[in-house]
């Protein structure tokens, strides 16, 4: 370590070194590659902003942290920023096809009066023959309309109730 003191606002390469668990070397060869931030003096002392060593301190031990290898970091932060791309399209997407679907349903809305109105102006109409009578229903018998029965994959006439056999096969 140097004879330098520690200002509050920069570490020496050795100081630097000893917080970020590296050796000085390693620490020199992160300044002169541009990997950590430093100036040099006038006679060729390196100063490293403490922010600078905090921060990287801060980031090597959330990776350390979660088993990431630090010299990794950069082929994961592409990784993440292609999959971020990707999910940003697909969002994209989901957006506009929401925009359509709203769009479909504000136009099926406005036409629910119009299919509607016909029915209920419709004048009420009696039975086949001309007669006009038209029979009460008992109170609490639901009428529903005839649908064929099926029975076994084969329809069947609703007249047998299902229990007539089929002598066709």
């Amino acid at each position: 370590m140097t004879d330098r003191p520690y200002r509050g606002d920069s570490y020496t390469p050795a100081q630097a070194a000893h917080i970020l668990r590296l050796t000085p070397t390693r620490v020199r060869q992160l300044l002169q590659s541009g990997e950590l931030e430093g100036e040099r003096d006038g006679a060729g002392h390196w100063a490293i902003p403490a922010r600078t060593v905090h921060t990287r301190l801060g980031r090597e031990s959330l990776l350390e942290a979660v088993g990431c290898d630090p010299s990794s970091v950069h082929e994961l932060v592409e990784a993440l920023r292609a999959e971020v791309e990707t999910l940003r399209a697909e969002l994209e997407e989901a957006h506009a096809a929401n925009r359509e679907n709203r769009r479909i349903i504000a136009a099926l809305a406005q036409r629910i009066p119009e299919l509607e109105t016909p029915r209920e102006q419709a004048p009420p109409q009696g039975p086949p023959g001309g007669s006009e009578e038209v029979a009460e229903e008992p109170e609490g018998v639901e009428v529903r309309p005839v649908r064929p029965l099926k029975a076994f994959g084969r329809a069947q006439s609703a007249s047998c109730g299902g229990g007539c056999s089929d002598s066709s096969g």
